[in-house]
């Protein structure tokens, strides 16, 4: 295991920025938080045991990383872990070094991810940024510290949740079966807006400063509970999908082809 870059939990300091920026932001991350089976409360419990979360949510908009951190700051447990978050590797060049400076401030470990739509976009591989694989295993040992670790298992932001693709579920918990790690939870949420009847890039895919999400949060699970659906490789996957579409609109999970965005 690699050693983590915060001490956990994290200090006073950027405790207490995570709560200041939390209350400045509210106004742009507005929402209505709905968790009848109380998720957040089983992953808080699960967490002050130091056990290491492992945050699932759908992506369809620039804002959504955002709103998930708004929700786990709502947790006085939550708001003092350190974060691992994947970003692609042109939105951080987008960012600059204020943005890796405010994510680092505030304890959240920003990995840079070359995706296909960054080679896209930048016409050529990258020789910075990390894979899949790197943030995988970046991952494990969050989880192991008893860390957050958040991701959307889409990839990029579409505009319908979609089917699973490249089994990203799967290979993460590979990766922490063999680097040994015991225990971790999967905590599922679902974004939407309660106006949107179509969720393509142009509509919704940007920041939507002040726009009225609608969040739900499911059941929490932990790893002991994933046995039964591990095999094959490709079933966590599809389990996870159905799980996150429970939370989702009907015009977010109707049929159709899902559409890379950026």
């Amino acid at each position: 295991m690699s050693e983590r870059p915060y001490p956990n939990p994290l200090n006073r300091p950027r405790v207490w920025l995570r709560r200041v920026l939390v209350r400045l932001a509210a106004p742009a991350l507005r929402m209505n938080l709905s968790d009848p089976v109380g998720g957040l409360d089983r992953l808080t419990a699960l967490n002050r045991e130091g056990v290491g979360v492992i945050l699932l949510m759908n992506h369809f908009a620039l804002r959504d990383p955002l709103q998930a951190l708004a929700v786990l700051f709502r947790s006085p447990v939550l708001i003092t872990r350190p974060i691992l978050a994947p970003v692609a590797y042109h939105q951080v060049l987008q960012y600059g070094r204020f943005g890796r400076f405010i994510t680092w401030i505030l304890g959240i470990e920003v990995m840079p991810v070359v995706t296909a739509d960054t080679i896209r976009i930048l016409k050529s591989r990258p020789h910075g940024g990390t894979g899949l694989a790197e943030y995988f295993a970046a991952g494990a040992a969050a989880l192991a510290a008893g860390e957050i670790v958040l991701l959307a298992p889409q990839g990029a932001r579409t505009s319908r949740l979609g089917r699973p693709h490249g089994r990203p579920i799967a290979r993460l918990l590979a990766v922490l079966a063999e680097t040994e790690v015991p225990r971790f939870a999967l905590g599922f949420i679902g974004f939407s807006l309660p106006d949107a009847i179509n969720y393509s890039r142009e509509r919704v895919g940007g920041l939507n400063i002040g726009r009225l999400y609608e969040i739900r949060v499911g059941q929490t699970v932990t790893s002991a509970e994933l046995d039964g659906v591990r095999e094959p490789q490709e079933a966590v996957d599809v389990w996870a999908f159905a799980r996150l579409a429970e939370l989702l609109p009907a015009a977010y999970t109707g049929a159709g082809e899902t559409d890379s965005q950026n």
